[in-house]
């Protein structure tokens, strides 16, 4: 009789060279999302829940928000940025000669001298000024912001300007985020960018109730606690990088 052959040497085993691939991969995924592809690309960086300002060569001001990461292209024509990831404020110094340009998420932020916002993950209003003028382009048009206005999108997809309380959406440079009756969702959102892991909420409805109020990024803890005093909401932190908002 022939030898039964062992089940346990009969399988497949996985080349060696397609593990490392995979390991390789799965540590490239986790760069990109723990931002470490940034920062090594990145001139500046701040970590999450860190809020930081630097002064540039020509003596502009960046201030850098939660997470965030630039990389600076300065030539004899240009002074230019390059937003990897997060949100930063530019108090920019006049130099009609070289123009000071943001580009990041597809967009292009021209200005000569001004104070204004950029943020490149994909929100609906990723540029708004506070001082001066600033041209906005992206791959389906440009729109020129006047002070007190953001960038945001027609129908078409096309940048139009409108009219926002930018003041508001860079206090967090003074350690305070503003909320005006926007929904806890949002809420939640914005204040995940300052903490590590993953705010859940687990109540699609809960998450359409308003709330007005200031917090402080640099406590988000205390933050929930407040949203939890104020909107009848229960926080529970499983771990240290999951909380449950229900």
């Amino acid at each position: 009789m022939g030898q039964v052959p062992d089940p346990r040497r009969s399988k497949p085993k996985a080349a060696p060279g397609l593990i490392i691939v995979a390991a390789l991969g799965l540590v490239g995924i986790l760069g990109w999302q723990l931002g470490l592809v940034d920062r090594l690309r990145a001139d500046d960086w701040t970590d999450v829940g860190e809020i930081r300002s630097t002064i540039l060569a020509d003596g502009s001001r960046v201030d850098l928000n939660t997470d965030t990461a630039i990389a600076l292209h300065d030539t004899p024509r240009e002074r230019g940025v390059e937003l990897l990831r997060g949100e930063a404020v530019f108090d920019v110094v006049p130099d009609p000669q070289r123009p000071f340009v943001v580009r990041g998420h597809g967009i292009r932020a021209r200005a000569v001298g001004t104070r204004f916002f950029v943020r490149a993950d994909g929100i609906a209003d990723p540029v708004g000024v506070a001082e001066g003028r600033v041209d906005v382009a992206t791959g389906l048009g440009h729109v020129l912001l006047q002070a007190g206005e953001v960038a945001s999108q027609d129908a078409t997809g096309r940048p139009v300007a409108r009219t926002s309380d930018v003041a508001q959406a860079i206090a967090w440079r003074e350690g305070r985020l503003v909320f005006s009756g926007q929904p806890l969702s949002q809420v939640l959102a914005e204040l995940g960018r300052y903490r590590r892991g993953r705010i859940l909420l687990t109540d699609a409805a809960i998450g359409e109730r308003r709330f007005s109020g200031t917090l402080d990024p640099r406590d988000t803890g205390a933050a929930l606690a407040i949203l939890s005093a104020t909107m009848g909401i229960r926080v529970i932190n499983l771990t240290p990088l999951l909380t449950l908002v229900r």
